[in-house]
Parts: C-alpha cells; sequence; structure tokens
C-alpha cells in the first residue's frame, strides 16, 4: 500500500465519523474497487458506492462527491493537499 493510499482511507475514516455515524466500505473486486460511507446489506447497495480502477480512485471520487453534500471544507482542503503531494488519482491506472 503506498503512502497516498494510507493517507486516503485515514481521511476516508475522518469523513466517515464526522458525518456518516462511522459507517464506511472499501472493496476491491477483480476488476474495479468500490468505496461507500455505507455498508451494503445486500447486492443492490453496490450501485450506492463509487467505482475505480484503483483505491486511490475509489476513495477520492467518493470523497469528491460526498464533499458537494456535506461541504466540509477540512475534508476538501487535506484531499487537495493530498492531490498536491502525490497528483491526482489516475482514472487508467492499474
Amino acid at each position: 500500500m503506498t503512502r497516498m493510499e494510507v493517507e486516503l482511507i485515514e481521511l476516508f475514516e475522518e469523513m466517515a465519523r464526522k458525518h456518516f455515524s462511522g459507517h464506511f466500505t472499501i472493496m476491491r473486486f477483480s476488476t474495479n474497487w468500490r468505496a461507500s460511507f455505507v455498508t451494503p446489506a445486500e447486492y443492490e447497495n453496490f450501485s450506492e458506492s463509487y467505482v475505480g480502477l484503483t483505491l486511490a480512485h475509489a476513495v477520492t471520487t467518493a470523497l469528491r462527491a460526498k464533499y458537494l453534500i456535506v461541504r466540509d471544507d477540512t475534508i476538501n482542503q487535506k484531499l487537495d493537499a493530498i492531490g498536491g503531494l502525490y497528483g491526482e488519482p489516475q482514472i487508467a491506472s492499474k
């Protein structure tokens, strides 16, 4: 696991604790990753997760999407700082 991935997961957990009662899910499948602030109870709930070809991309996509809802500038600034240090995750990375 890269340092960027560790920092993104820490930020993901912080967002979950502050805005989603601590709930989050990160899943790896054979072709992609999924990240969500809900605990999927059934297969249909997987559609509520954000998809990325890499762990970093899925987590970043979820954080950016949920920022639009919760408007937590602290989280957004930390995400920008991580992106500034490591570069934004690439969609096509494998």
